[in-house]
């Protein structure tokens, strides 16, 4: 697969309708970005448009690739607000917080460096 992704990716595992014009299937989004979202449990041809319905939010997207049961999308317009927004955002955070120490008794443990090696 060819990897021309510029923007940042973040696993998910929210449920999501898809609507088109003919027929409305349920699915589950993955993977999600800004621009698009690979989305499994169902799928529409490549070239179909489409819109994606998640929390009173609607997205419009376009299938770029297509397989039996998932797809990859991406979006008309980039995702600047709502609850997919919020759910990137707050991911987002969450990776970018520095390592939590936790505190067992009197004592420190800190997450280690490498599997299975002791930190020095």
């Amino acid at each position: 697969m060819n990897e021309n992704r510029t923007q940042q990716r973040f696993e998910t595992d929210l449920s999501v309708s898809m609507v088109t014009v003919l027929e409305m299937k349920e699915g589950r989004i993955i993977d999600l970005s800004s621009g698009g979202a690979q989305i499994v449990g169902a799928s529409f041809p490549q070239g179909t448009r489409f819109q994606i319905d998640f929390n009173d939010q609607t997205i419009y997207a376009r299938v770029m690739w297509d397989e039996v049961d998932r797809m990859g999308v991406r979006f008309e317009y980039p995702i600047s607000s709502g609850p997919l927004h919020d759910i990137m955002s707050k991911t987002r955070v969450a990776l970018e917080a520095p390592p939590m120490r936790a505190y067992i008794g009197a004592a420190t443990v800190r997450p280690q460096a490498g599997f299975g090696r002791r930190a020095a």
